[in-house]
């Protein structure tokens, strides 16, 4: 397409691998993995001083191969045609919250801007 406004204007603001997707995925997957890890710990017994760091370890330990899994699920979900579609739901209702259509006028310096980024 060529970039002109209308053709812009046509595009949707919704896309599966938004970073706001990619929060709501994190998200979904965390609750009940510090859930487990919690849970898991009561049965150690600990008092609630060595509970809590324990449990502030292992969620630090474990943050950045649950945000990994979720860059993975994300990347995962919006390849799938089939039934995995259904899962884009939260992301995508999630960035409707947090974005408006653009006007014309936001267009105009979007496209000046990526022909620029383009000719360089």
């Amino acid at each position: 397409l060529p970039l002109r406004v209308e053709n812009a204007g046509r595009q949707t603001r919704l896309h599966p691998r938004c970073g706001t997707s990619l929060i709501i995925t994190l998200a979904l997957l965390s609750l009940p993995w510090f859930w487990g890890l919690a849970s898991g710990l009561v049965w150690f017994g600990l008092s609630p001083l060595w509970a809590n760091l324990a449990l502030l370890g292992l969620k630090l330990a474990s943050a950045p191969a649950l945000l990994a899994l979720s860059i993975e699920v994300q990347r995962l979900i919006a390849r799938d045609v089939g039934r995995l579609r259904v899962l884009r739901t939260p992301g995508f209702a999630f960035q409707r919250l947090t974005t408006r259509e653009p006007a014309a006028d936001q267009l105009e310096v979007a496209l000046h801007a990526l022909r620029r980024a383009l000719a360089q």
